[in-house]
């Protein structure tokens, strides 16, 4: 896997789309465990700093992990942070506060207007390319997110579709290529990222 050969590397939101489509539990596992980049030295302040993009990213882990005090502290930290009262990210944090106090009404208004006018402003901001003029990106990840800790949601919008949203895992994944039947999600990163490696379990 490429994550796995790059550690260090950024670690956006949208980087779970794929995991949380796929609806294996051990990949999604990993992916919310994989938290290196948000702790190197250069990136521990922009973590913490509700005006940079590390801090939007770092919601996602945090929200996967159902880590709900932090998740709520920071969420209301970045929304009444005077600097970033026009932030695009507002509704998003608005998203994870409702999450982390399970407020379904909360988060279904939040990923409608995701999935509403700002839809493609948002996708095409952030180049994705696969998706750009299909789904709501964000709205789709959020959703999952939520859907994984149990709340159904109700998103009236067809930037989201609602067949994708409730987990539903195959019985059983093919790995479909010979070259991946040894491959280990879990097998540690190659130093100096070892100690740095997501732990199953």
């Amino acid at each position: 896997m490429v994550a796995q050969g790059e550690p260090g590397a950024w670690w956006p939101a949208y980087i779970h789309l794929y995991p949380l489509l796929s609806e294996q539990s051990d990949i999604i596992d990993w992916f919310s465990k994989n938290h290196v980049s948000y702790y190197l030295k250069d990136e521990i302040d922009d973590r913490d700093n509700p005006r940079e993009d590390a801090f939007h990213g770092f919601q996602a882990l945090l929200a996967l992990r159902g880590k709900w005090s932090e998740l709520e502290a920071r969420s209301l930290e970045a929304i009444h942070d005077e600097k970033t009262a026009g932030s695009k990210f507002l509704v998003d944090y608005r998203f994870y506060l409702a999450l982390a106090r399970r407020d379904v009404e909360g988060m279904e208004n939040a990923l409608e207007e995701l999935a509403g006018p700002l839809a493609p402003k948002r996708n095409f901001e952030h180049a994705f390319g696969l998706t750009q003029n299909l789904i709501a990106t964000h709205a789709v990840i959020y959703s999952k997110i939520a859907f994984r800790w149990g709340h159904t949601l109700r998103i009236r919008s067809s930037w989201v579709p609602s067949n994708w949203l409730p987990v539903n895992p195959l019985k059983e994944y093919d790995q479909g290529w010979n070259f991946m039947a040894d491959f280990d999600i879990w097998e540690p990163f190659a130093p100096p990222w070892t100690e740095w490696s997501p732990k199953k379990g």
